[in-house]
């Protein structure tokens, strides 16, 4: 099977599979990240790049958990998200942000976001990484960031600074 096609059934399979339409309404009242995990690493993210504001590429941002943390914390977040029941409810949740221009959301995949190469400071996965192919995932993660960013999850820490 030629690569392009294996990708897009794949795809598809994990779009079937963690189909999240039904459960977008609850999905901003799960437990959220741990506030103290968040502020070190923005911290050692703010520190690595030099930036006040740094960039944040939020893959698989659903209803905006983890962006509106990011938010809070003076970052600017392009949300990606694939899924439109979950991108609506994010989109809705950051109006605010939004008219200041702090965030965007984008419809698109973690293995392949569309956003442009080296635009990034952090890569974040809040709760979606165990959803895609892991390797292709972390390719397009790579390819994003500028030379000195860094990938995480905030359950498993920072990967790369």
């Amino acid at each position: 099977m030629n690569a392009s096609i294996q990708d897009s059934t794949q795809q598809k399979i994990v779009e079937k599979v963690w189909d999240y339409t039904k459960h977008a309404k609850f999905y901003e009242y799960r437990p959220n990240y741990a506030p103290a995990s968040i502020d070190m690493l923005t911290f050692l993210v703010k520190q690595s790049s030099k930036a006040t504001a740094p960039k944040v590429a939020d893959i698989g941002a659903g209803t905006g958990n983890l962006s509106i943390m990011l938010l809070e914390r003076g970052c600017k977040v392009v949300a990606v998200e694939p899924n439109d029941a979950m991108r609506e409810i994010g989109i809705n949740r950051t109006k605010e942000w939004a008219q200041k221009g702090q965030i965007e959301w984008v419809r698109a995949s973690g293995v392949d976001s569309t956003l442009a190469s080296g635009e990034f400071d952090w890569v974040t996965f809040g709760s979606s990484f165990n959803v895609m192919d892991r390797q292709s995932a972390l390719i397009e993660a790579h390819r994003l960031l500028r030379g000195g960013g860094g990938k995480s999850s905030p359950v498993c820490g920072i990967i790369g600074i």
